[in-house]
């Protein structure tokens, strides 16, 4: 369903409570199934963006076409509990899913999936707060090194030098 969101709307929100579009004003009824959304239809929304509705907690998204791949991009909690998330507003989804989208555009994936892709990657090569990766080798003659790779330059430090 599609409508006009506010704050007030998404904080009514619920699996028991459930828009009915095109009724004025706005009446609910029970919903059926685990969840559901209500796309947004104001002009500041951007295309795709949505309230999905849970059993414990309602959250932003945006439901998006990329690179050939429907993506339901999750912008952050409306209302409710999820973990150590805090709700925020509507204004501020909208601004965030913004610019989720074109995240989501430049790679070609999902922006969630770009940031554990990021922070494995910075776990395997292990990255310092300076942002130089460092490496420990041992050579089956029990000589260790390290190397320092900064930019595109290698620095190779051999045994205890």
């Amino acid at each position: 369903m599609k409508l006009p969101l506010s704050q007030t709307i998404i904080f009514k929100l619920s699996l028991s409570r459930a828009p009915i579009p095109g009724t004025n004003p706005l009446t609910y009824a029970a919903a059926h199934g685990p969840n559901y959304l209500v796309y947004d239809d104001h002009r500041d929304a951007p295309p795709g963006f949505a309230v999905r509705v849970g059993k414990k907690a309602s959250i932003y998204l945006v439901d998006k076409l990329v690179a050939r791949k429907k993506l339901k991009i999750p912008v952050g909690l409306a209302a409710g509990k999820k973990g150590n998330d805090k709700p925020i507003s509507l204004t501020d989804a909208r601004i965030k899913a913004w610019d989720s989208i074109k995240v989501a555009i430049t790679h070609g994936a999902n922006p969630k999936d770009i940031a554990v892709q990021i922070e494995a990657s910075e776990l395997a090569f292990g990255v310092r707060p300076r942002g130089r990766a460092i490496c420990r080798v041992k050579f089956p003659a029990g000589v260790g090194h390290s190397s320092v790779a900064e930019g595109n330059c290698v620095v190779v430090r051999r045994g205890g030098e």
